[in-house]
């Protein structure tokens, strides 16, 4: 067993490469086997995979995937993202897999930075590998991968790299950082705000440094306001999320006189369940205990970077719906790298004040504590989570429990790559690389193809009636080949 002491030998980069090859494949595992099963979908992956499709042909991206053609919007309006434009040449060559490889690599890379920032405090010792490990296997970073793909799972990985250029007084590479993190989405530069304004703590003293995190925070809050207040409203309003929100008020301006008007309020909202139902308890209570078995305890004695975690949480815990609120899908990735980075740095500085052998030991206890925590939160979490999506040691990982996933490869070979298609949401990301491409039943009756399975849940209440008039109507459709649950069908 290795001795962590400031006496240890430089430390093996082939570990670091080890660490990042056993992580690939254990994301591949999760992530590229999901896709390979039919168990990503339409929301977000299809969508987003559809955008790449349509900026790679000179298109503007738009909604038409999810919205009815009285409602198409340019995506953007959605989320301004712009991630989306940068990788879009990549889909010709990896097609619909292009954004769950970016993600994969994104995070890995996200964890070598980690390696990197910590190394910098500790430089022969084992609290940087350590680290990088808590970073790959927090709960959070499971859950992201395995559901679909999200561009805020890609910008947090620049955040170890921004603070390492800061640190290295490298100011030009923090800018590209800060404006590669504010570019992924709107709300990803008002947390890149608060990430800077936590920095100032750390860097006051040093006036150069301080100029340029003020600046960069400066241009973080501007281009908040100026995407979120000017731009997007004038593609068609705010986010489709906005809703979620509407109870604290009719704009963000509004709901911002809310919080600060109601603080205690407010702070009640992070941590009880105001939605009147008994099946939400505890969701946020369970949230809590997972991040502070994964480093949020420590951070307790370097606060302000609990002041970074601000925006995501806020967002999460006071959305009126219950599934922001728990341990799964991609809603705690921003509190990976944070927590992370802040525990290790209290670690780091215990070992500079000469508690060596004791940062080692807590280093190594916060690695298992991250490890339990994951595999609590992809087992039996009270959140309800797609187990099947997440648990890769699970037999019903590697295979499709509600169709015949071979079959329906077969039935989306059948169907012509120049032809428009309406398809139950499984299959909409693997058929999204055309120009039409529907999520069934928007524009059924206008796609001359329709894959659907006659019983699957939807995002539309209509969906069933939709299918049993279609089949039954012989006239119009043609029902093509079907196995009793899986049905193509051809619009005559």
């Amino acid at each position: 067993m290795p001795r962590f002491t400031k006496h240890s030998k430089k430390f093996n980069p082939h570990w670091v490469i080890g660490v990042l090859l056993l992580f690939a494949l254990l994301y591949a595992l999760v992530s590229i086997v999901n896709h390979l099963k039919l168990r990503t979908y339409a929301l977000d992956l299809g969508v987003y995979t559809h955008a790449l499709w349509q900026y790679a042909h000179g298109e503007w991206a738009d909604c038409s995937i999810f919205t009815w053609p009285a409602d198409n919007q340019n995506l953007l309006h959605d989320h301004f993202d712009l991630y989306i434009i940068l990788f879009s040449p990549l889909v010709k060559l990896f097609g619909s897999y292009t954004l769950l490889i970016i993600q994969i690599i994104s995070l890995l890379l996200g964890g070598w930075g980690i390696y990197r920032l910590i190394r910098t405090y500790d430089r022969k010792g084992w609290l940087p590998i350590l680290a990088m490990i808590c970073y790959l296997s927090f709960f959070g970073i499971w859950h992201a991968i395995a559901f679909d793909y999200h561009s805020n799972v890609v910008a947090v990985n620049l955040l170890p790299w921004l603070l390492l250029a800061i640190r290295n007084k490298r100011y030009i590479g923090g800018l590209v950082a800060v404006v590669m993190l504010c570019i992924s989405k709107e709300t990803t530069a008002l947390w890149t705000l608060f990430i800077l304004v936590a920095l100032l703590f750390d860097y006051w003293k040093d006036r150069t440094s301080r100029q340029w995190i003020i600046g960069y925070a400066v241009f973080s809050l501007l281009y908040f306001v100026v995407i979120s207040m000017v731009v997007m409203p004038q593609l068609g309003g705010s986010s489709r999320g906005f809703w979620r929100y509407s109870y604290l008020g009719e704009s963000m301006g509004s709901m911002a006189l809310y919080l600060i008007t109601h603080p205690l309020q407010a702070l009640r909202y992070f941590f009880t369940n105001f939605t009147g139902d008994a099946d939400y308890n505890n969701l946020k209570l369970e949230f809590w205990l997972c991040c502070a078995t994964s480093g949020m305890l420590l951070c307790l004695f370097k606060p302000n970077y609990l002041l970074m975690i601000i925006p995501p949480v806020l967002m999460k815990m006071m959305s009126c719906d219950a599934g922001f609120w728990g341990v799964g899908f991609h809603y705690n990735v921003e509190m990976a790298p944070v927590l992370v980075v802040g525990s290790f740095l209290v670690l780091c500085r215990w070992q500079q004040r000469g508690y060596h052998q004791g940062a080692s030991m807590v280093a190594v206890l916060s690695l298992f504590a991250t490890l339990a925590t994951s595999i609590y939160a992809t087992n039996h979490p009270l959140t309800n989570i797609r187990r099947d999506n997440v648990c890769l040691y699970s037999p019903d990982h590697y295979r499709q429990s509600q169709f015949d996933d071979q079959y329906a490869k077969q039935l989306m070979e059948m169907i012509p790559s120049d032809a428009s298609v309406s398809a139950a949401a499984p299959f909409v990301p693997h058929l999204c690389l055309r120009s039409n491409i529907t999520l069934f039943p928007i524009m059924a009756s206008m796609s001359d193809y329709m894959l659907v399975f006659n019983d699957h849940w939807s995002y539309y209440d209509d969906t069933r009636v939709e299918f049993q008039k279609t089949i039954a109507d012989t006239t119009h459709y043609e029902v093509l080949s079907t196995n009793g649950t899986l049905y193509l069908i051809h619009q005559r």
